[in-house]
């Protein structure tokens, strides 16, 4: 009798214990917390930032870059700067590039800006460098913010503007397969408040591929005006005369690329 008594009370002490255990933990063991609220906005913005502090990547290519790389279309400006691949140009007639690996409409032209302004959508050809300063590439999504651009970037076309202080340039080349370039850029003041800029380049050139000819007149006259200390007026105007050969490249026969030879022509001769 005395040994189920002392079960029985054990049994019990232990019960009590389970109960009591939880309540004085949760006494011990629940601080008090002082609740922090953490708020942020994030807001895409443009406009007179220095570089250094702008979190995108940019990078500058100057006319004395692509002067020295013997660079004249901006499709050969590509494989100047790393990230950017050129993408169906539609047999030269316009450019078309991808940054980063993001390709856009492929069924027209790659859009780019001149001086801010959106360009690049129309099937004028090539665009030719006798009238670029410098291209800024920026990299990366920030092209959102500046309308209808590649996914993957932008690429912004700074040209060339007058100056007050006399300069001049001429620049003649020849190259492989008939081609030869001439190029001029002529600034100057008219009075203390009007400067002109006037440069172009003409070009002819064969390929190694039949029947292939070009033929291209680029001529870009400008005009400033300084309004007053904090207002200027720039005027620019592009006339362009060119004749491309629509060249979609050859085929690969029975699974060989070399089946034709690469001089072979597929188009019409009239194509040029």
């Amino acid at each position: 009798m005395n040994t189920i008594k002392r079960n029985h009370i054990s049994v019990l002490s232990i019960a009590v214990s389970a109960i009591l255990a939880p309540s004085v933990y949760a006494a011990t063991a629940s601080p008090s917390i002082e609740k922090i609220a953490v708020s942020g906005v994030r807001q895409a913005f443009r406009g007179d930032v220095p570089l250094s502090e702008q979190p995108q990547s940019i990078e500058f290519i100057s006319a004395e870059k692509l002067n020295d790389a013997g660079v004249t279309t901006l499709a050969d400006m590509f494989d100047l700067t790393p990230s950017i691949s050129e993408q169906n140009d539609f047999g030269g007639l316009w450019e078309s590039f991808a940054i980063r690996g993001l390709v856009g409409d492929e069924s027209i032209p790659s859009g780019f800006l001149i001086n801010g302004f959106s360009s690049g959508r129309s099937f004028s050809g090539t665009r030719d460098t006798s009238n670029i300063d410098y291209v800024e590439v920026m990299k990366g999504p920030g092209s959102a913010l500046y309308g209808r651009s590649e996914p993957g970037g932008t690429i912004n076309i700074i040209t060339k503007k007058p100056q007050f202080e006399e300069q001049g340039s001429l620049k003649v080349s020849a190259g492989s397969w008939q081609s030869y370039r001439g190029e001029g850029d002529y600034t100057n003041a008219i009075s203390d408040q009007l400067a002109f800029r006037i440069n172009g380049a003409i070009e002819e050139s064969e390929s190694f591929r039949d029947y292939h000819e070009d033929k291209k007149t680029v001529i870009t006259p400008s005009i400033l005006w300084l309004i007053s200390d904090t207002t200027k007026l720039n005027y620019e105007l592009e006339y362009v005369d060119q004749s491309v050969t629509f060249d979609r490249g050859i085929v690969a026969v029975g699974g060989k690329i070399d089946a034709l030879p690469i001089e072979t022509f597929l188009g019409e001769p009239s194509d040029k």
